[in-house]
């Protein structure tokens, strides 16, 4: 009969219960990973997010003291932030919504109108593009 020590017994269970462990959690991330409704669950969650920050960013510019071009400069920043997003997780419509208000917040719209025909996707450009040109807002040779 060979002699075992405890400490050994322990090491090899512990080795075995860990693997088992880390075997088990990258298993789980992989299912997690390829799960499409948890990453519509989480990209719900960050466009609640968001649009509670618009909400309350609003509410906070309503009732502070900040100059218009402040104002003006926090909002432009969120809808750019929010354009990107939904663009990001496929929801062109949505996209296309927040960067046209951004469009009619910025202050140089010319300079924001060359960088988004640079950075979008042709087929989502050109829809912006429409969608500009139906809104009234400024003037894109006005900057």
């Amino acid at each position: 009969m060979i002699a075992v020590s405890k400490t050994s017994i322990w090491a090899v269970l512990s080795g075995i219960v860990g693997l088992c462990f880390l075997g088990y959690f990258v298993f789980l991330g992989f299912e997690y990973h390829k799960d499409q409704e948890i990453k519509s669950n989480r990209l719900k969650k960050r466009l609640a997010t968001m649009n509670d920050e618009l909400k309350a960013l609003v509410h906070e510019l309503e009732s502070s003291a900040l100059t218009n071009s402040q104002i003006n400069q926090q909002i432009f920043t969120l809808e750019v932030n929010m354009g990107e997003s939904y663009l990001e997780h496929g929801d062109v419509a949505r996209s296309i919504e927040h960067l046209t208000n951004a469009m009619v917040l910025c202050n140089k719209p010319t300079v924001l109108y060359k960088v988004l025909e640079r950075k979008l996707p042709k087929h989502v450009f050109d829809m912006l593009k429409k969608k500009l040109e139906a809104k009234p807002s400024k003037s894109l040779s006005s900057s």
